[in-house]
């Protein structure tokens, strides 16, 4: 039998969010807390499964941005924004005569890049990990910060000062699904060439006669213009701000939500587009992984709303955080300062991010954006994951087993990262080099741009060819060639099992 709950019964945050729906005039809320049975598994892990639609599927995602806990509520003292002012001279009519600084647009946009990192990705909300994906998927967002209320969407952010919104900032090299452009279509975008707006006969003749009409008149006849349409109009006629707007809504955006349209859409298997898909999703990584979670277990389910769209919108395999086709490419990662991560005891895979207590990123991200003479030597080969563990169906945990070398590279110059700040205090660190991939951005044939990037590992036990992930490196290709690799006397390719 069902029960009700009084509204003044509920925490604040709950309170304020009823007062906020009610306002804007949608029927029904969800909140996690009321909606799904807290001491409940069965209806925890039914769902669970089912957050991720339910966060894309809102019509507005209600944040309490500044509340510390569940009684803060959403609603402090005004504050007065930070705002870069134009001044209206004068109205007449429905014409406005506006004074603004130089550089407008661009003030305007790093004041509202400036209010976000202050209120919104430092508030006590955005530090806990289960938010993450309500965050990223929400169509909207209304974020109710210490004084005032700011917005964004897929599209724009929005404060009470800039109520009109501010676009995201495009990647104009890029398009949203990773591809880049052909090198003369921003010139084209810049000096467009228009098609005629209607169309009109091949011969002057006809173009006349359709012009203009004879009347008679006595003793003759009089030419007289043609009143209304003359020629059919031409479907296909833009005009330049309808071809600059085209342009700019294929270009992929900058930003949380730009990387998460671009890793829905970059499907391909270009070596551009790898890159792309690996850099986006180090950046969606990189803006998780730091974040709290009372579970550290929780580490992989937490992600799981956005790993499942983009499961569903690319067919790309999802294995302990890292993408199936691109696992050489996702394997380069490192920790964000080194003093605060640690490995963690769960039973996660050291190859992966999900092993690290801290924030991580991808050195990969460097690489130059839109280059098109980028090209990847994999060093590595017959990947396989055995032993996996699943978490309802989804791969939390596995060996990984590959041929590669195992190098000692001390004699070259290495930029070298370790995964936390223990590794190797015991005595002398030991460290082996196993390279993964070289990357060259030079013209075809070039590898004076090489480099070679891979990880370090050490043996786990007395077991041969068993190891675990230790660190992170780099270095230029230390041969003229990349195709003379193996004059430096290296070892063999040999088995390696990652644990």
């Amino acid at each position: 039998m069902s029960q009700s709950i009084t509204i003044a019964e509920l925490p604040k945050n709950f309170q304020h969010a009823i007062r906020v729906t009610r306002a804007i005039g949608v029927p029904y809320l969800w909140i996690d807390a009321l909606c799904i049975i807290q001491d409940s598994k069965e209806d925890w892990g039914r769902e669970s499964i089912l957050m991720g639609l339910l966060y894309a599927s809102a019509i507005c995602m209600i944040s309490a941005t500044a509340s510390p806990n569940s009684d803060g509520g959403l609603f402090f003292p005004r504050r007065k924004l930070e705002e870069v002012t134009e001044c209206n001279l004068g109205i007449q009519g429905k014409k406005s005569l506006i004074v603004r600084p130089e550089d407008f647009e661009t003030k305007k946009i790093a004041a509202m890049d400036s209010v976000f990192d202050r209120y919104v990705e430092r508030a006590p909300l955005t530090q806990r990990g289960w938010t993450f994906q309500e965050r990223v998927l929400a169509p909207r967002i209304l974020h109710f910060c210490d004084g005032f209320v700011l917005f964004e969407c897929n599209t724009l952010r929005a404060s009470e000062i800039y109520f009109h919104g501010v676009d995201h900032v495009v990647r104009r090299e890029l398009r949203v699904d990773g591809t880049l452009r052909p090198p003369d279509e921003e010139d084209k975008l810049l000096n467009p060439v228009l098609e005629d707006e209607y169309i009109y006969p091949e011969s002057a003749s006809e173009v006349f006669e359709k012009t203009y009409e004879r009347v008679p008149i006595a003793g003759g006849v009089m030419l007289m213009p043609r009143t209304g349409p003359v020629f059919p109009r031409n479907p296909n006629y833009k005009t330049a701000e309808q071809l600059r707007r085209e342009y700019l809504r294929s270009a992929a955006l900058a930003g949380m939500r730009g990387e998460f349209q671009l890793l829905l859409k970059a499907w391909g298997s270009e070596a551009n587009q790898m890159i792309e898909f690996n850099k986006s999703w180090y950046e969606i990584v990189g803006r998780y992984a730091g974040r709290n979670l009372t579970k550290h277990s929780d580490k992989i389910p937490a992600l799981l709303g956005v790993a499942d769209f983009i499961k569903k919108s690319t067919g790309r395999k999802f294995v302990a955080g890292l993408w199936e086709d691109c696992l050489r490419l996702n394997m380069i990662w490192n920790v964000k300062g080194i003093k605060s991560t640690a490995k963690l005891q769960i039973a996660a895979p050291t190859w992966s991010w999900v092993s690290i207590n801290g924030s991580v990123e991808t050195q990969l991200r460097l690489l130059l954006p839109g280059s098109r003479n980028t090209s990847i030597s994999y060093l590595t080969s017959d990947i396989r994951l055995k032993d996996i563990d699943r978490h309802d169906g989804w791969v939390t945990n596995g060996r990984l087993f590959m041929r590669g070398r195992i190098c000692d590279f001390a004699q070259f110059h290495t930029h070298i990262i370790m995964d936390s700040a223990d590794t190797g205090q015991s005595g002398t660190p030991e460290k082996n080099y196993l390279p993964i991939l070289a990357v060259s951005e030079g013209p075809s044939g070039d590898d004076n741009t090489c480099q070679i990037y891979g990880i370090i590992i050490r043996r786990n036990s007395a077991i041969l060819d068993e190891f675990v992930r230790t660190g992170y490196f780099s270095m230029p290709c230390p041969t003229s060639s990349l195709g003379d690799f193996d004059a430096l006397n290296l070892q063999p390719k040999r088995r390696i099992s990652l644990l």
